[in-house]
């Protein structure tokens, strides 16, 4: 048999080549019994680049009968060892004084090799000659020196392996040391256009091994770029990258020191030094770390060579992992000016809206594409109006979108032209679709990245050509859409002054001394007065009796207009007059400034202020009758939205709304008495609605019409008789009642009517510290079929008293044993008042009062007498005050029965008159503490 391998090349049957010099043939070894790394030892360095030791455990298998005859003839004396390492680890060329066959401390596991006589390394593989034979079935151990791969080489411990052969007997694939490199290092540049000011460039990578809290990261950036200062706090950030999105998501080791040493000169790295770390580094962990650097100039970066690269280190800064060494990104000359403008309002997340994208190029090109990179997540789709006559592209531009949003400049929106040139120094304007993300994005993947791109191939979407520009743009800030906006005013009539409400839903935190901004229509002014908020987290609602506090709140006085846009500016005018409200020009921070505290997003917000309507919007009036609210962080504009105003009327002045009864769940009339201000056509009508609380209409009047008296509303007659022809129409309902007017209502003429109605339970009524609760509203309509409202006035109502349980009003006289005392009408007489309260009530303190009020003629002295008290145990009356016919006790105390059926009282002197009548009726009055429907008492008559 041949020991030679002959290498032919062939085509088909027929040679072509051959090698000239025949290869000898390899011989099979038998495999070692065992052989493995053993990882941890002394001197071991795993970082690349770094000199370590590398110790490896065998034993020898039983020897052969080659071997056994070739000792017995002494041939054979010595053992030789071979030691083969992956590609890029490197032994010592002097590897004698870098080995060690030691064994363990007792030699019983492990025993020691024989001595080394001489070894020869300088590459990966190191062999050595031992003085003497090893024994089979005896494990050792070999300690080598090696130099590990540097940084920069590929090197990937599952394709590789190391080799151990031991005379005729050999193990390959042992497995090998763990490099420790940090995995997926990625360079990703914010921008690559010459000269560009300082851009968010990230480094993605993956730790090998943890690095402790107090440890620290380094990046090595190449001399020819410019680093920024990165002291302040959000001047750098380093972000989780194995959270949902792989493009980083929380941040990291917050308020660690960042440390910029600046490179000196050429051929030198500038470091960027993130020590001492506040936060532990997981192993295996994926990390986003985001700097600001410029590009610096063109020429420096066409003789730039160096790489970047970034590197771990403990607490005392040795290191523990390193990254490749990554090739520098290219640096362009610039694409010329572009700007975005975005709508001046916002949409729901998820929405789409259109930008306008206008831009100038600085060089010409035949044949190309201009290229738009969106900040990784944002959506693009092409416009419908890319075709549009007043947008100026090149004739038979086309634009498709390529790619996905889920990576770096993963999506593309390409415009491109195979026919017409692109010329510099030339206006171009277009328009995307963009689908809101609902948030704003972090701000280190806000830029746009935008090419010019020549040398394209023709009717092809294929744009692998040459970079002729490029350009970053930083994406407009995010404004997030007030949900839910409402702006009412219970009493919109004409020159009345009265509290307007604006209610929303926010999407951004509104941290302390926020600013809510808030502009009125046109025809409605908001002067300076008071200003009330209320907010609540995760309602989408609130109920009208909600307790509101004051709020600060301003009218600052504006002189200058608006910078180009309008919601990252100062409070400003608008930019030109008569500014559409959907516009740029329209200023958002104008009119009323309300400071806010502390609400979360996604809460509930109720603002309150006065503003009076001073004109009736006409038809060419409407499109500007809008509120405009929105939220501000200093020059940042949060959140804005945009709500129609509400509707002006006349007014009718109401003199007069007077209640027959008090008494809860009673049948009353009710008169109102009203001057009008503007006449109301023949044909108009009245309408009353009654006030609503918690859903519920309180006043019934379904009866209104049945007691329905005219008064001196117009009505028709019969020539000069008497008789009527025409009477008001009423029509009732539970909720409201109409009257439709056979005449003309005319101005300046005061009117009047009564209607019936049904006061309702007392538990229902809203508390009394809520009375604008308690608002009946009268307007007029003009006739039918038109339902306009002409008029409208809101009257604060009566409020129905719960009586008590049970009141008496009696001369008090003590008669002497034996005697018969005389009473005289010209001097003062003693009265008892007593009362017991209503089952299961009280009167609270401490602000308490009783207020007698006696009939006409009465009269109570100027020093109150005020004896006989029995209103508790410890219950006395602090204060009195008389004035006339009416008595006021201001009690110290409170007033509680405890059990039921208790009867309180007390005795005061009073000047009777000459004379009195038999329906004299005298009025106690009980009044507590306003703030529950328990507060006050009806008054009592006897």
């Amino acid at each position: 048999l041949s020991d030679l391998w002959y290498i032919d090349t062939y085509q088909g049957f027929h040679a072509l080549e051959g090698c000239e010099l025949p290869v000898e043939r390899f011989s099979l070894a038998r495999s070692l019994e065992r052989a493995y790394y053993s990882p941890g030892s002394a001197g071991e360095d795993l970082r690349p680049g770094q000199r370590t030791v590398y110790r490896l455990i065998f034993q020898y298998s039983a020897r052969t009968i080659e071997e056994m005859t070739a000792i017995a003839q002494g041939t054979k004396t010595q053992t030789t060892i071979t030691l083969t390492a992956p590609a890029g680890f490197t032994t010592l060329p002097a590897c004698l004084s870098g080995a060690s066959g030691a064994g363990d401390s007792t030699g019983l596991t492990i025993a020691p090799l024989p001595t080394f006589d001489a070894c020869v390394g300088g590459s990966s593989h190191a062999k050595l000659w031992l003085a003497s034979l090893i024994e089979p079935g005896v494990l050792y151990s070999l300690s080598m020196t090696f130099v590990n791969p540097p940084g920069n080489f590929e090197y990937d411990p599952d394709e590789t392996g190391w080799t151990l052969q031991i005379d005729s007997a050999v193990y390959g694939g042992i497995s090998p040391p763990a490099i420790q490199l940090l995995q997926d290092f990625r360079l990703i540049p914010g921008d690559t256009c010459e000269n560009s000011d300082g851009h968010w460039t990230k480094l993605v990578f993956r730790t090998a091994t943890a690095v402790p809290s107090g440890g620290g990261l380094n990046v090595l950036v190449p001399f020819s770029f410019r680093v920024m200062d990165c002291s302040q706090a959000g001047s750098w950030g380093l972000f989780d990258g194995d959270s949902n999105t792989a493009l980083g998501g929380a941040q990291k080791a917050l308020s660690t020191q960042c440390t910029v040493v600046l490179a000196v000169s050429p051929g030198e790295h500038h470091r960027i030094m993130l020590f001492p770390l506040t936060e532990r580094l997981n192993q295996g962990a994926r990390y986003v770390a985001a700097f600001r650097i410029g590009n610096g100039d063109l020429n420096a970066h066409s003789e730039e060579t160096l790489p970047w690269s970034l590197y771990t280190t403990d607490q005392s800064g040795d290191t523990i992992d390193v990254s490749r060494s990554i090739s520098s990104f290219l640096v362009r000359r610039s694409f010329g000016d572009l700007k975005f403008a975005p709508p001046a309002l916002t949409v729901p997340g998820g929405g789409k809206f259109a930008v306008d994208v206008q831009f100038m190029l600085r060089t010409t090109v035949q044949g190309g594409a201009v290229i738009f990179y969106p900040p990784p997540g944002i959506r693009v789709a092409c416009s419908d109006a890319l075709a549009d006559a007043s947008r100026s592209l090149p004739r038979q531009t086309s634009c498709f979108v390529d790619g996905n949003t889920a990576d770096w400049f993963g999506q593309k929106l390409v415009l491109k032209n195979d026919f017409s040139p692109w010329t510099s120094a030339r206006p171009y304007r277009f328009s995307v679709e963009i689908f809101d993300v609902g948030y704003e994005l972090p701000l280190y993947r806000r830029s746009w990245l935008i090419t010019l791109v020549a040398g394209l191939s023709a009717a092809s979407q294929n744009i692998d050509g040459f970079v002729v520009g490029t350009l970053s743009v930083g994406q407009w800030r995010w404004r997030g859409k007030l949900l839910n906006l409402v702006a009412r005013n219970d009493n919109p009539a004409l020159n009345r002054r009265y509290p307007t409400y604006i209610e929303f839903i926010t999407q951004s935190l509104l941290e302390p001394d926020t600013e809510v901004w808030i502009r009125a229509p046109p025809a409605i002014s908001v002067p300076v007065s008071i200003c009330r908020q209320v907010a609540a987290q995760g309602v989408t609602g609130l109920s009208e009796d909600v307790r509101m506090l004051p709020a600060r709140c301003d009218v600052p006085a504006i002189v200058r207009a608006c910078s180009p846009i309008v919601w990252e500016s100062e409070p400003c005018l608008d930019m030109i007059p008569g500014a559409a409200v959907d516009s740029h020009d329209y200023a958002h921070r104008q009119g009323l400034r309300i400071i806010m505290g502390m609400v979360p997003a996604q809460s509930f917000v109720r603002l309150s202020f006065d503003s009076t309507p001073m004109s009736i919007p006409g038809d060419s009036d409407l499109p500007y009758n809008v509120w405009t609210v929105s939220t501000w962080r200093g020059m940042v504009e949060l959140d804005v939205a945009q709500v129609q105003g509400y509707a002006v009327q006349n007014w009718i002045d109401v003199t007069k709304f007077s209640a027959s009864s008090s008494e809860p769940e009673a049948d009353i009339e009710i008169t109102i008495e009203f001057w009008m201000l503007s006449s109301l056509p023949a044909q108009g009508r009245l309408v009353v609605m009654p006030p609503r609380y918690n859903g519920i209409v309180l006043f019934n009047l379904l009866k209104a019409a049945e007691r329905f008296q005219p008064g001196n509303l117009p009505s028709l007659v019969a020539g000069n008789s008497t008789r009527v022809v025409s009477a008001p129409v009423v029509v009732a309902a539970s909720t409201d009642f109409e009257v439709t007017l056979c005449c003309k209502l005319s101005v300046k003429t005061l009117y009047y009517f009564t209607f019936g109605a049904r006061n309702p339970p007392f538990n229902i009524m809203p508390a009394p510290s809520l009375p604008d609760l308690n608002i009946w509203t009268v307007l007029t309509r003009s006739p039918r079929p038109a339902d306009k409202v002409l008029h409208q006035q809101i009257v604060r109502g009566h409020r129905p008293f719960r009586s008590f349980e049970m009141a008496t009003v009696t001369k008090y006289q003590e008669t002497a044993v034996g005697g018969v005392e005389a009473v005289s009408l010209a001097t003062s007489i003693p009265v008892a008042i007593d009362f017991m309260l209503p089952f299961s009530t009280a009167l609270h303190g401490p602000v308490l009062e009783l207020l007698v009020l006696a009939p006409m003629g009465w009269e109570f002295p100027a020093a109150c007498n005020i004896v006989n008290v029995r209103l508790g145990p410890f219950t006395s009356v602090g204060n009195c005050r008389a004035a006339a016919r009416e008595l006021v006790l201001v009690v110290s105390g409170s007033i509680n029965p405890g059990v039921e059926n208790t009867v309180f009282g007390f005795t005061a002197s009073v000047n009777p008159p000459v004379r009195t009548s038999l329906d004299d009726v005298w009025v106690l009055q009980a009044h507590a503490l306003v703030g529950s429907s328990e507060s006050l008492r009806e008054p009592e008559s006897t």
